[in-house]
C-alpha cells in the first residue's frame, strides 16, 4: 500500500526524489531532515528502508508521535545545535522551512557541520505568484 496518498505534493515529491537518489546507495546513506514536523516525509522513507531521522524545534518540549519510534525525531536544542557530531549525513532537506529561521547563517553552518563531505542539502519553498500579481 502507497502510504504517500494522503501527503500533500511537496512531501510526496521527497519520498519520490529519495527514492531515484538513494536507489544505489539506500542501506548505507544517512539522511536529516531538518524541521521534520510530525515527521510524516521520515516515516514513509523509514517504512520503505531508508535510513533517516529528523530534528524539529516547534513542539515546546512535547513529545511528537515518532519520539517513541526509536527516536527518529530529536528537539533541535534551543541553541539551534543539531544533536548529531560532524559528518553524519549524506544527505539534508528541508521542506519549507529556511524561510522561517531566525538566524540563517547559524542553521546553514550547523548543516554544514553535520554533512559528510561531499553530501547534499535541498531546501523545497513553495511561492506561489499569481499571474499579474
Amino acid at each position: 500500500m502507497d502510504k504517500t496518498q494522503g501527503l500533500p505534493i511537496n512531501k510526496k515529491y521527497y519520498i519520490y526524489f529519495f527514492e531515484d537518489y538513494f536507489k544505489e546507495k539506500k542501506s548505507e546513506a544517512k539522511a536529516l531532515d531538518y524541521g521534520c514536523g510530525k515527521g510524516e516525509i521520515i516515516e514513509e522513507a523509514v517504512r520503505k528502508g531508508y535510513n533517516f531521522i529528523g530534528v524539529e524545534s516547534f513542539y515546546n518540549g512535547k513529545k511528537t508521535p515518532l519520539e517513541y519510534n526509536n527516536g527518529i525525531i530529536s528537539r533541535l536544542n534551543p541553541n539551534g545545535v543539531i544533536p548529531y557530531p560532524e559528518g553524519t549525513f549524506d544527505f539534508i532537506y528541508s521542506n519549507q522551512v529556511i524561510e522561517h529561521v531566525e538566524d540563517l547563517n547559524k542553521v546553514l553552518s550547523e548543516m554544514h557541520r553535520v554533512l559528510k563531505n561531499k553530501g547534499n542539502v535541498e531546501s523545497l519553498r513553495i511561492i506561489i505568484n499569481p499571474i499579474g500579481g
